[in-house]
């Protein structure tokens, strides 16, 4: 058993850097095998995977090309929000998840990773943004929207269920509270095969005080033992240098503990795939990168990872 790579591609878009060029899927799925990674993720959203464009068809040539290359198609990351208070909003949420679940179905993927409740970006002259602190959510008592995400989290699991899919729930905010406690409880309470976790030690926290309480070995160790039975899935970010003796190192102002997490996981038996994430804008002196740094950090990403193995 060993811990696998893949590239949630994410990144590249089109949103996160200084180009309104878009790598298609076609062109992609070479690049990314050529790289050296395991396997690839589904970016639900166009302009990879939006349920508002594909087709049976679209779907199986997609897999087709990844089978051709023998890249392994790991995940399909969504954007769900189970949160909103709004009928027809939940509706077309649970509409829109089905969706998922039947595409990914089709492809043959596994695992579909969903958010409690994701709030989005804005995108503005073509690039993404995040403006989380003005997208607020509609106030309601922390119980409630506790038990409306279980509730429509319950009602996912049993489109899964129909189409032979494993939905992982992200211990990302909100309403989860960063570290993996939330999550956790969701999961067992909603108590439903179909529902596995995607371990996230990036939504440990990323404050100085968050790293210094949540990415010590002590905590890392306590949280995969306690996650063990759950754990399916799990995402890295950051970014990643080659230092002065030829060594791959995080750089940035927040580092996390990989090594332990990747020990770790490796001391349960995990067997699944670790899914790299650019998921922000790749900025150099103050101004947009172009889709080369994109390239450059995907590669020093594995590199680092590789490494660590």
């Amino acid at each position: 058993m060993s811990v696998k790579f893949a590239l949630y591609p994410v990144g590249y878009q089109g949103i996160w850097y200084d180009s309104k060029v878009i790598v298609p899927w076609r062109k992609l799925i070479p690049i990314v095998k050529d790289m050296g990674w395991d396997g690839i993720t589904v970016s639900g959203k166009r302009p990879y995977a939006s349920v508002l464009d594909l087709t049976e068809r679209h779907c199986k040539a997609m897999k087709e090309l990844c089978d051709s290359v023998g890249l392994e198609l790991v995940a399909w990351d969504a954007y769900s929000n189970f949160m909103d208070a709004d009928q027809e909003h939940r509706e077309a949420n649970l509409v829109w998840t089905k969706e998922v679940i039947k595409c990914a179905n089709t492809m043959g993927i596994p695992l579909v990773k969903i958010f409690a409740g994701w709030k989005g970006i804005v995108l503005r002259d073509g690039h993404g943004q995040y403006e989380w602190d003005q997208m607020k959510t509609p106030y309601a008592p922390p119980l409630e929207i506790w038990n409306r995400v279980k509730e429509g989290i319950a009602e996912a699991c049993k489109m899964a269920d129909e189409y032979g899919v494993t939905l992982v729930l992200q211990n990302h905010p909100p309403p989860f509270e960063y570290g993996y406690e939330d999550c956790l409880a969701m999961i067992e309470e909603i108590n439903h095969p179909r529902l596995k976790m995607c371990f996230d030690i990036p939504n440990f926290g990323y404050t100085t005080y968050d790293r210094q309480l949540r990415q010590t070995e002590e905590y890392i160790v306590r949280a995969v033992s306690a996650c063990r039975k759950y754990i399916a899935y799990s995402h890295i970010s950051g970014s990643f240098e080659k230092d002065p003796k030829s060594k791959y190192v995080q750089v940035g102002d927040w580092p996390f503990n990989y090594p332990v997490l990747i020990r770790e996981l490796k001391k349960i038996g995990y067997n699944g795939y670790l899914a790299y994430e650019n998921c922000g804008p790749n900025i150099i002196a103050h101004s947009l990168a172009g889709i080369e740094e994109v390239h450059r950090r995907a590669k020093n990403a594995l590199a680092y990872l590789k490494q660590l193995l």
